[in-house]
């Protein structure tokens, strides 16, 4: 059975989210000693018994993928899904998925969802779709959350949203203003217009729909397709707050912590009892982020009497929400010992991997040192190469360090000095002084 065009739009969009620089990606998650991957092809043997001949390039995905490496399953499944580098098999795709999406990694879930939602491979099975979208909405991923929405509308459900979010705006209907504007802002479904979806949320916010109001802060605060404007922003958080978004709270307390106007960048001035309240107020409103940020105020005592007890309470809270940088802060405790915690260094590698499956960078280049070391667990170079490339391709530059380091050394895959030169070229860029000074 063949891909319909809106499912491969959609498989190709995930294959660019998680293969972010493809040149890396075929070898991150290589085990293979060098020398091994001059085969022009190797059988794989899914579950079904179908041998299927892949192309070199993906031997040593399908050798990590049998060695237990979730991403690596499904970076195949989506390979054989597409049909881009090798035939299209999509039973076997699923078969794939379906073992990443048990091993944890939840875009391999989501994509399943979308299997039984439309029919590929298996029968049309709406409950099936919801069960797998839960799964992966269950594990931290917000596709999978907001696939919950659609499932069971069919084939056309991307293009029904968009149609239906377009006439209940048309109608009056703030909220699908907001939502139209989202379409627009990320380029989901339709061409990328940063500026329309400016002014859907502007239109949304003016009206009193006080999530366009957060949307159009966030904007003016970031600066992205507009001039940077923080006393607008500032206004702007004030009233989608003053209306009951959290999330405005929240941003607005971050403005008032960090005092952006002390420096003449515009904004308030530091204001931190200003910003503990707004922590507190959106903390209360299950407003995870807030809870973090908190929980950071009772860790170092800023506008607040110090309270390490009250701060692990709330990093807790907030990581049980999946707020990455919440199960980092856990982490680190755990690793240190501080603050009541034992040394813990097994309970610190699993918060670290919680955290960057929720998307923390810097977790990922932490759980990727743990394995390459062999702290408290067997060294898995196979391991920390596609831990350390995920933060790596999240901007965190000591990720690319190291993961250079391993490519130079041939560590968990074949060595490569082109690669590592690189990523060594990368990480100095990012300010790494360290890896400047590599040859």
């Amino acid at each position: 059975m063949g891909l319909t065009m809106l499912t491969r739009k959609r498989i190709v969009l995930r294959i660019v989210i998680a293969l972010l620089g493809l040149v890396l990606g075929l070898l991150v998650f290589a085990q293979l000693k060098p020398g091994e991957a001059d085969e022009p092809s190797v059988p794989f043997e899914p579950a079904h018994n179908a041998e299927i001949t892949l192309p070199a390039e993906l031997e040593i995905t399908s050798k990590s993928c049998k060695g237990g490496v979730m991403a690596a399953c499904y970076e195949l499944g989506v390979q054989l899904a597409s049909g881009v580098v090798v035939e299209s098999n999509i039973e076997a795709a699923r078969e794939l998925f379906e073992t990443a999406c048990h091993g944890g990694h939840t875009p391999a879930c989501v994509d399943l969802g979308l299997m039984f939602e439309e029919g590929l491979g298996v029968s049309i099975d709406v409950e099936g779709a919801r069960r797998w979208y839960q799964m992966a909405c269950d594990g931290g991923d917000p596709t999978g959350c907001s696939s919950l929405e659609f499932v069971g509308q069919g084939r056309d459900a991307l293009e029904n949203a968009l149609e239906r979010n377009a006439q209940h705006c048309e109608a009056g209907d703030l909220l699908a203003c907001v939502d139209l504007g989202i379409f627009y802002g990320t380029g989901q479904g339709v061409v990328l217009d940063i500026a329309r979806a400016y002014a859907l949320y502007a239109r949304a916010c003016e009206g009193g729909q006080m999530l366009g109001c957060y949307y159009l802060g966030a904007a003016f605060a970031s600066g992205e397709g507009v001039e940077r404007d923080l006393n607008r922003a500032k206004t702007l958080y004030e009233k989608s707050c003053d209306g009951g978004e959290l999330s405005g709270c929240n941003n607005l307390a971050a403005m008032l912590e960090a005092g952006p106007g002390e420096s003449g960048e515009g904004g308030p001035v530091r204001d931190l009892a200003g910003a503990r309240a707004l922590y507190e107020r959106s903390c209360e409103g299950e407003n995870m982020r807030a809870c973090h940020n908190l929980a950071v105020l009772y860790q170092s005592g800023s506008g607040v009497k110090a309270d390490p007890r009250r701060a692990r309470e709330l990093f807790e809270k907030a990581c049980e929400g999946w707020e990455g940088a919440a199960c980092h802060s856990l982490a680190v405790l755990h690793a240190r010992g501080d603050d009541s915690s034992s040394e813990d260094v097994d309970a610190a590698r699993l918060l670290y991997e919680k955290a960057c499956q929720a998307g923390f960078a810097p977790s990922c280049h932490n759980a990727g040192i743990i394995y390459a070391m062999g702290q408290g667990v067997e060294a898995d170079f196979v391991r920390a190469r596609a831990l350390l490339n995920q933060a790596c391709e999240g901007q965190h530059m000591l990720g690319c360090y190291f993961l250079g380091a391993l490519h130079e050394r041939g560590q968990g895959g074949p060595a490569s000095k082109t690669l590592a030169d690189a990523l060594y070229a990368r990480a100095c860029q990012g300010g790494v002084a360290l890896a400047c000074a590599q040859d």
